[in-house]
């Protein structure tokens, strides 16, 4: 998705003025068929994806089909399948 030469991958957050919310970015690595709000503002997508890689994140978050998003683009791993990422040997 791209607005005003913003890419957004396979998601994007538009803000109250109609803008697109450039710092809500999670990034799932395929589509998303499913997105859900919640009270608490955060978001719950689904679709065919098998991880997000959240604003930038250094390596994707395994997640698959299912995520729940909080209002800032990251992923909440309170969900089961979705998985904090591993410490990278060095």
């Amino acid at each position: 998705m791209e607005t005003d030469g913003t890419l957004c991958n396979y998601v994007g957050h538009v803000k109250t003025d109609g803008s697109l919310d450039t710092s809500f970015n999670p990034s799932p690595n395929n589509e998303v068929d499913l997105i859900q709000s919640q009270s608490n503002g955060e978001f719950l997508i689904g679709g065919i994806f098998t991880a997000l890689q959240p604003n930038g994140a250094s390596a994707p978050i395994p997640a698959t089909h299912m995520a729940l998003i909080k209002a800032d683009g990251s992923l909440d791993t309170r969900l089961p399948g979705a998985r904090a990422p591993r410490p990278q040997a060095r």
